[in-house]
């Protein structure tokens, strides 16, 4: 069995790596030969490189695993890239030390590859390769470097502003009806204490109308003979004709 057929979720990966004041940059491939992690120490342009073979991969999962459990194995060795649980063991920044990578370091039976630093040569080969890798991907997004940038659609000056002038009118006859969870349900309680309320206010008003005597009807003093009708209780006044004598007598 190939293991490094099950090995695709590792291909073309990269994750940053802090060590103290360093900064590491890694890079996974994987084909149908070998799984190969390249490891860049910024600021320096020094790379170191590690490699796993199909009898690598077997001498650590066994020769008789399944298919199903290095592919599993494969994701979990993702997962670890993904997630940023890695670490540079035994980590020296002379030349020729001997380092490591290590997949889930706070692993049970974590995984480490060991790593060869590249001649000064072969690291800006490996440099340019991988920028070269980076414009051939550019290329489907009008050679912009950042994908975010390319997937960001443009703004329709013309479109946007139509559409702000001209919103879309809802039609009435699809107006939701209120919800019959809104409206407030009567307190049963609380009418039935009104009502009782009114009966008996009811009850004292038809009490008070019995007990109290009806009113006496207020007429007017029938006028004495003589009296003054403008005024009953003054006596009328009596006018006398007046005669005038005329002058041709």
């Amino acid at each position: 069995m190939n293991a490094l057929d099950h090995f695709g979720p590792l291909d073309e990966l990269i994750q940053l790596i802090y060590l103290g004041i360093h900064r590491f940059v890694l890079i996974s491939r994987s084909d149908e030969d070998s799984w190969t992690v390249h490891l860049g120490l910024t600021d320096e342009g020094r790379w170191w490189r590690g490699r796993w073979v199909n009898a690598d991969i077997l001498s650590f999962v066994g020769s008789k695993a399944s298919s199903k459990y290095v592919e599993a194995f494969a994701e979990k060795l993702a997962e670890a890239v993904v997630g940023g649980d890695l670490h540079v063991g035994d980590w020296k920044p002379e030349p020729g030390a001997k380092i490591s990578i290590i997949f889930g370091p706070t692993n049970k039976t974590p995984v480490s590859i060991p790593l060869v630093e590249l001649s000064a040569r072969d690291a800006a080969s490996h440099a340019t390769n991988e920028l070269f890798s980076i414009g051939l991907q550019a290329q489907s997004r009008k050679c912009h470097l950042n994908v975010s940038q390319y997937s960001s659609p443009a703004v329709d000056v013309t479109t946007s502003t139509h559409s702000a002038r001209s919103p879309t009118k809802v039609s009435s006859s699809k107006r939701c009806p209120p919800s019959p969870s809104t409206s407030k349900a009567p307190d049963t309680k609380a009418q039935d204490q009104i009502d009782s309320l009114r009966e008996r206010l009811a009850q004292a008003k038809a009490q008070a109308e019995q007990k109290s005597p009806p009113p006496e009807s207020k007429l007017a003093p029938k006028p004495q003979k003589g009296a003054s009708v403008a005024h009953p209780r003054k006596k009328a006044r009596k006018l006398q004709a007046i005669e005038f004598v005329s002058d041709e007598e």
